[in-house]
């Protein structure tokens, strides 16, 4: 599968958006975008953990967006913030639709120059935004990625095959451009509005994005980094489901969208079993001014 999509997009090199790539200049304010569904076990824990790998905290924002829900995720994120003033953190974010309106809104909040989508289950290396800054200054460097890695410390029990996938995973996202949401991807603001930022879609928001970024890479434009660095996941989807298992159903997945015409909406409910989060009949974003009143906008 991997083979087959890098020739299809080197067969089919261009630079897709509405504007030039620019080059970026390090420095300049770095927007943590976290999309934030049924997260109460973990977005304390991450919250507490960019409080003590964040390098440069007056050159950092993090936008914790309310994706729905129904477990608590936003209070304990608003009690969090409370409790960590020195840290720009917002909550006054929503979105309903899955994860690509979620990333949407964020985004489109977001003030940085830099935008890092990081997933509420995931955490980062120490001085993680003054990496993404140097390589992001590198004309040849379109996007980042960290490393793929589990995070061991929350294991409730040994998962067969765990450093296999985490070799596996690695290989595919340096040699092949081909890097997931779940390894915290980084791009310029510029650069992400250039491509079109990603589809409003409930899923294969990620894939759709790396997608057109390594058709630029084939005309030219440079490439997507992965970095030594890397961001540890949560396992536990693997303790719910065996590796062999779960990567079994996404290279099915992944197939029948690029191969077999499949929506997203129609990825959404075969991966989840379930079309409940997806919010294709609420396609809506909101912030929230200082004062409670919103003001609702389309995710486009």
């Amino acid at each position: 599968t991997y083979l087959l999509l890098r020739w299809r997009n080197r067969a089919n090199p261009k630079v897709p958006g509405v504007s030039p790539l620019k080059p970026y200049v390090n420095g300049g304010l770095v927007s943590v975008i976290i999309p934030a569904y049924n997260e109460a076990r973990k977005i304390e824990s991450v919250l507490k953990s960019l409080d003590s790998t964040i390098g440069s905290p007056d050159r950092v924002e993090i936008l914790v967006v309310d994706a729905g829900g129904s477990d608590g995720t936003m209070a304990i994120a608003e009690r969090v913030a409370s409790a960590m003033p020195h840290l720009d953190i917002r909550t006054n974010i929503s979105a309903r639709g899955g994860r690509g309106p979620t990333l949407i809104a964020g985004a489109e909040a977001a003030r940085g120059d830099v935008l890092l989508f990081l997933h509420g289950d995931t955490t980062l290396p120490d001085c993680f935004d003054a990496m993404v800054r140097t390589e992001l200054s590198d004309e040849k460097v379109l996007a980042t990625a960290f490393s793929f890695h589990v995070d061991r410390d929350e294991m409730t029990k040994p998962i067969a095959g765990l450093s296999m996938m985490e070799f596996t995973v690695n290989i595919r996202s340096r040699f092949f451009e081909l890097p997931f949401g779940d390894q915290a991807m980084a791009i310029t603001k510029q650069r992400y509005d250039a491509l079109g930022g990603f589809p409003n879609e409930p899923i294969m928001e990620d894939f759709e994005l790396v997608q057109r970024l390594r058709r630029c890479g084939a005309a030219g434009s440079g490439y997507i980094k992965t970095l030594p660095a890397g961001a540890a996941c949560s396992a536990r989807r693997w303790h719910a489901m065996s590796i062999w298992r779960t990567n079994l159903i996404n290279q099915v997945i992944m197939i029948m969208y690029v191969y077999f015409g499949y929506t997203p909406a129609q990825i959404y409910g075969i991966y989840y079993g379930t079309t409940k989060g997806s919010g294709a009949d609420s396609p809506k974003t909101k912030v929230a001014s200082k004062t409670g009143a919103g003001e609702s906008t389309k995710a486009e």
